[in-house]
């Protein structure tokens, strides 16, 4: 049960951070055409892209929601990211990622819509 706790939490993490993105791309564009392909590319086609084997690919495809989704995967996958002396493995890549996501997309978003507010 920890194992399906463990990825429902970073599904949410994952969908803060998309929501946080998209935030940020329709404060920034004026198409809303372009933020929904950007999240549609960015959620569902990169499950289609191979990877071949290729490891540095594989590593940051497996930092996508539709590939880490899968509960067996999450914890099999045996995927390991150095950062500096710290060596992350992918649960906790995967927070670190869609943290600073977080905390990029979200002041990027305040000062646009600031900028657009009418008074």
């Amino acid at each position: 049960m920890d194992g399906a706790r463990a990825t429902v939490g970073l599904m949410y993490a994952a969908c803060l951070g998309f929501a946080c993105l998209t935030l940020a791309l329709s404060s920034r564009t004026p198409s809303t055409l372009a933020v929904f392909l950007a999240d549609v590319v960015l959620v569902l086609l990169t499950g289609l892209v191979p990877s071949a084997g290729v490891g540095a690919l594989e590593r940051v495809l497996a930092l996508f929601p539709i590939n880490f989704a899968n509960f067996s995967v999450l914890f099999s996958a045996l995927e390991s990211y150095p950062l500096g002396p710290a060596v992350l493995d992918l649960v906790g890549m995967v927070l670190l990622v869609y943290a600073a996501l977080v905390l990029v997309s979200t002041p990027v978003a305040v000062v646009s819509f600031r900028r657009r507010q009418v008074a």
